[in-house]
């Protein structure tokens, strides 16, 4: 399952694996962590501290493994999600954007390269993918970076010259180069 911070209150659950893989699933949830959350939420679980969870609208694909991100577009808040695994451990490029104010999936352009076990971020408002396994044991050295207003992805081959390793060091240390 897929989990996204969209506000100091709420956080976004989707998709997810059962624990013996045998169903995928395709669901999302908003979790509100004040006591007081609005009146008319649907209240699938509750604790002892007022926590609460919303049942949203389906996305278009199951699926697990999956990354995300959450952005600002014109004032309005989108959760994107990209690639993961879906039925027969398959490998998957399917994306989608939900809209936070609209409260609907949307599907979006494909990424190039299946991938699933990724990393995702928002740089300079675009979307950047890297990283994951695109196959059986491989890793993907591809880079793609995702532009909301054309609906289109660019595919960067840089991870030929920088490691895994060295991404995951510069983040640690507060930044991540990318050309």
């Amino acid at each position: 399952m897929l989990a996204l911070w969209l506000d100091h209150d709420k956080i976004l659950l989707c998709g997810g694996v059962s624990y013996d893989f045998d169903h995928i699933s395709s669901e999302a949830f908003l979790f509100d962590s004040r006591s007081d959350a609005p009146a008319g939420t649907k209240k699938l679980g509750n604790n002892l501290m007022g926590t609460r969870f919303e049942k949203l609208p389906f996305m278009h694909v199951r699926r697990y493994s999956h990354m995300g991100v959450v952005m600002t577009i014109e004032s309005l808040k989108y959760v994107f999600v990209f690639g993961g695994r879906t039925e027969g451990d398959q490998i998957i490029q399917a994306c989608e954007k939900y809209s936070v104010t609209e409260r609907k999936w949307k599907k979006i352009a494909p990424m190039a390269v299946a991938r699933s076990t990724g990393f995702s971020l928002v740089f300079k408002s675009r979307i950047y993918v890297f990283g994951g396994y695109s196959g059986k044991s491989k890793r993907s050295k591809k880079i793609e970076c995702y532009w909301p207003e054309k609906d289109y992805w660019e595919t960067l081959d840089v991870l030929s010259l920088v490691t895994l390793d060295q991404i995951a060091q510069g983040y640690r240390n507060g930044f991540v180069v990318l050309h």
